[in-house]
């Protein structure tokens, strides 16, 4: 599980612009946000560095944040 603060993730539609973004380089892609907090959470194969720059490239760049255990 990967999580990323997007400081530019202000509403549902822009939560809705990054699911699509990430599920498009992988189609199985979990993705649970919070536009309030500008936080997401993913469940990928894919690389951190993937998802990262999957984010960039939709026009929404993030952080990486600590995992946290749950």
């Amino acid at each position: 599980m990967h999580q990323f603060l997007v400081p530019n993730m202000t509403c549902g539609g822009c939560l809705g612009s990054i699911t699509r973004s990430l599920q498009k380089l992988d189609p199985q892609a979990e993705i649970e946000g919070n536009p309030q907090t500008r936080s997401i959470k993913v469940a990928s194969a894919k690389t951190q560095a993937q998802l990262l720059a999957a984010l960039s490239d939709a026009g929404y760049p993030a952080q990486t944040l600590p995992q946290q255990d749950t």
